[in-house]
């Protein structure tokens, strides 16, 4: 639907720090070679990353087992941060 990881910025009081990132699609990469700057790669693609479940860290290994029971796969992405905003690898795109 577009957007990406701007979408995480519905939750208005806090913010993201995506540092964990699966390995990016060869066609991304693709794309990216053509120009486009990787702020605005964030900002619209997901770069490989299905869906984002946001949730307190004490949830995580609750989360993580639930996934593996439905043998569905699962990586942590990043941390929910007090600074409001979406940052990729330091590169705030929202």
């Amino acid at each position: 639907t577009g957007g990406a990881f701007t979408k995480l910025l519905r939750l208005k009081k806090i913010g993201y720090n995506i540092d964990s990132l699966p390995t990016t699609p060869h066609i991304m990469k693709l794309i990216e070679e053509q120009g486009v700057k990787p702020d605005e790669m964030y900002k619209t693609f997901n770069m490989g990353v299905g869906f984002c479940v946001v949730a307190s860290k004490d949830q995580a290994d609750k989360i993580k087992s639930i996934f593996k029971k439905h043998n569905i796969s699962n990586q942590e992405i990043g941390q929910i941060t007090s600074k409001k905003g979406v940052f990729v690898n330091s590169i705030k795109i929202a």
